[in-house]
């Protein structure tokens, strides 16, 4: 009874032999046309291709994620890469070589673009020389888009965010969306930068603090920061750079307004030229809203008090 089990399965598999038959492998993929041409390129592979990518010296060897189409072609592009590529990405030499996350579609184009990228990377993003290399947390759709954008990045970056020349550099906080838009932008920012915030060429540099929605845009506003910032408030050049205090919201609006500020500031005040530089107080609501109202103020200043020009400038007594 045994032999008239087997018997038919061995002839079956035997003239699928004669016939030229033989069984899918882990190197059977795939391919789409005009794809896969080069020396070494797709060598190893375990994932499909799509039409004219992997065309190049060692393109996709080793690959075992999906590729897309228009994609990984240059010298040496998506080595050793794991994870789906969209079409038109990673085009470059060296571009995500070893990356372990998603890459969209129109991502990852130029020399060692996401090389060594290990999460996520949207549509549209990461576009320049060394953008993404390295990058260890999620980048959304329209960022990192510029020469070594992103590079080492390891905290979450939102839409449309950390687009310019050498912008987020080594950030390890979390970007919201439209935000450290300009060069140079939130290099080495380990902070939390919402909506709308930190855009200039540059603002946020190495900012450790807490900046709130539609704040810090300009150049150089909130570089160095240390401190918190409302919404919509420090949006002039340096106007919160080197600072430690809290800024309330629609605050500190105005060149230097709140520069090297070290006490606490209320809501819609100390907006004008070096209105409370080098404030080391309390500031209320509604104050000091004129160029220089309450600069080197030590002393505590309440609610509606001191808007005008120098009206409270070097105060040292409690106004509250």
């Amino acid at each position: 009874m045994l032999r008239l089990v087997l018997g038919p399965a061995l002839l079956l598999l035997a003239s699928l032999a004669l016939a030229g038959y033989t069984p899918p492998t882990a190197a059977a993929q795939e391919i789409g046309e005009g794809s896969c041409t080069g020396e070494g390129a797709c060598e190893g592979l375990t994932a499909s291709v799509g039409d004219n990518s992997c065309n190049g010296e060692l393109a996709c060897r080793f690959n075992s994620g999906d590729i897309g189409d228009s994609s990984c072609n240059g010298l040496g592009p998506c080595q050793s890469n794991q994870r789906p590529v969209g079409d038109n990405s990673c085009n470059g030499t060296g571009s995500c070589f070893n990356n372990t996350g998603k890459a969209g579609s129109n991502s990852c184009n130029s020399f060692q673009a996401c090389f060594e990228s290990s999460d996520d990377v949207g549509d549209d993003s990461c576009n320049g020389a060394s953008a993404c290399e390295f990058n260890s947390r999620a980048v959304g759709n329209n960022s990192c888009d510029g020469d070594v954008a992103c590079y080492f990045n390891s905290g979450p970056v939102g839409d449309g965010s950390c687009n310019g020349y050498f912008t987020c550099i080594e950030n390890s906080g979390e970007v919201g969306n439209d935000s450290c838009v300009g060069d140079f932008a939130c290099q080495v920012n380990s902070g939390h930068v919402r909506n709308g915030s930190c855009n200039g060429t540059p603002a946020c540099q190495l900012n450790r603090g807490d900046v709130g929605n539609g704040s810090c845009n300009h150049e150089f506003a909130c570089d160095v920061n240390n401190g918190i910032v409302g919404d919509r408030s420090c949006n002039a050049q340096d106007a919160c750079s080197f600072i430690f205090g809290t800024v309330g919201d629609r605050s500190c609006n105005g060149v230097q307004a709140c520069f090297a500020n070290f006490g606490l500031i209320g809501h819609r005040s100390c907006s004008g030229l070096a209105a409370c530089a080098d404030n080391g107080g309390s500031i209320g609501d509604k104050s000091c809203n004129a160029d220089e109202a309450c600069l080197n103020n030590s002393g505590v200043i309440g609610d509606n008090m001191c808007n005008a020009f120098q009206a409270c400038k070097d105060n040292v007594a409690d106004m509250p």
